[in-house]
């Protein structure tokens, strides 16, 4: 695979964390890449690592030791301000805890982060069935309902990369499949997805498994794709 077309680089990725004096090490020399038209899931017990993983491919915590690119771009060689702006540009998350903002309305949470374009909210809010539901609240909706408003959210400004942490874990088979095809047709435009999921529908969505194990990224196989 060549480097031109990963979205997501990660180069010598290490993390560390101190309990009471202690150092404790989460992940060690990890590397991994995420091209266009990609998914890629990471697997992993609770307390892996995984969701360090995440947030570091997102630039959301620097890692100890490695480098994150995202569109060739180095993440945590730039300043704390022109990252928040790249990555409101270019990354979007979905998080199973969702994070939309109770006293707003479902369309006022989507438009929301900058160059959020109203045409495109309410385009997707049609093609998820959610259009009937935009000036309700989060608390009105089923748990569906808002795990698809936090997944239009993630996708409405248009980014080349979409990182998810464990998005179907309350969530039953149907709504699953809803998240699941919706990301497979985000990478299947030429953008890139990484996510963690012990979901195992996810398998007849995603390209490339791997298992975090002992601080190290395991190759399980490869999904056929659809």
């Amino acid at each position: 695979m060549s480097d031109t077309n990963n979205i997501l680089s990660l180069r010598g990725i290490s993390h560390q964390y101190s309990v009471g004096g202690r150092q404790i090490e989460v992940l060690s020399d990890v590397d991994l890449d995420v091209a266009d038209g990609e998914i890629v899931e990471i697997q992993g017990q609770s307390g892996s690592g995984k969701t360090t993983l995440l947030l570091a491919g997102g630039g959301m915590q620097k890692p100890t030791a490695g480098q994150v690119s995202v569109g060739g771009q180095d993440l945590f060689r730039m300043t704390t301000s022109n990252r928040i702006a790249y990555r409101s540009r270019n990354i979007g998350y979905l998080f199973q805890t969702l994070q939309l903002l109770p006293y707003l309305t479902v369309f006022q949470n989507l438009i929301l982060g900058p160059g959020v374009l109203s045409r495109e909210a309410k385009s997707l809010l049609e093609q998820f069935g959610l259009s009937e539901r935009m000036h309700h609240k989060p608390g009105s909706l089923s748990h569906g309902q808002r795990q698809r408003t936090a997944l239009i959210r993630a996708m409405v400004h248009q980014p080349k990369l979409i990182i998810a942490d464990e998005p179907t874990g309350n969530l039953d088979e149907e709504n699953a499949r809803i998240v699941f095809q919706a990301l497979r047709r985000f990478a299947d435009a030429g953008n890139a997805v990484l996510i963690a999921s012990h979901d195992p529908i996810l398998s007849d969505f995603s390209d490339r498994r791997y298992q975090l194990e002992e601080k190290k990224l395991l190759k399980e196989g490869s999904g056929p794709g659809i």
